[in-house]
């Protein structure tokens, strides 16, 4: 497992999932701290989540749910490390990673990840949430999309702050077909 792999946004949610472990006087980040700051996050794959028909407030209740059957431990001097499936399941990410052929692992390929895993394959289940849709739609987003940056995120998002997508209105048919021929419109 590199970190040094990870997109930006990831690295934050693992801190955020360390946090919640330290936060709950939990001894490792284990899987649900993860999905927990997954979900709960300004993410690509909490976007793909609200994207899809499944029932997000439910898929949060039943990992808080999780959360607090994870055993604590007592005193102030608690190291929080990250747990062997949560090592596994960032392992994972990074194969998904070289079979998109992208430089860094997003978001919404660890939540490709997280769904392989058994425990939280039958929460999403329970949720509603359908597994394969879930994958096709992170499949056909990244169909020309390569994550090459560790801010990628941070600049998908940028730049759909910001600007305007012509093509996207031009192959949908709502640009004004006169547009860069002000020779013709002269006449």
């Amino acid at each position: 497992m590199n970190i040094d792999k990870f997109t930006k946004k990831l690295r934050d949610i693992l801190a955020i999932a360390q946090q919640t472990a330290h936060s709950k006087q939990q001894q490792f980040v284990d899987v649900p701290h993860f999905l927990d700051a997954l979900i709960n996050s300004d993410c690509l794959a909490k976007r793909v989540l609200l994207s899809q028909s499944g029932n997000l407030f439910e898929l949060q209740h039943q990992v808080q749910s999780m959360l607090s059957n994870l055993p604590t431990v007592e005193g102030d001097n608690t190291m929080v490390e990250i747990s062997k499936s949560v090592a596994r399941l960032l392992q994972k990410s990074e194969i998904i990673m070289k079979d998109l052929e992208d430089q860094y692992v997003a978001t919404d390929i660890a939540l490709l990840a997280c769904i392989e895993n058994d425990v939280v394959r039958d929460v999403f289940i329970n949720c509603e949430y359908d597994l394969e849709k879930i994958t096709a739609h992170i499949h056909l987003s990244r169909k020309n999309t390569k994550v090459d940056t560790e801010d990628f995120e941070g600049e998908s998002e940028v730049l759909k702050k910001y600007t305007i997508d012509l093509t996207k209105l031009a192959e949908e048919g709502k640009l004004d077909p006169v547009i860069g021929r002000d020779s013709e419109i002269r006449r």
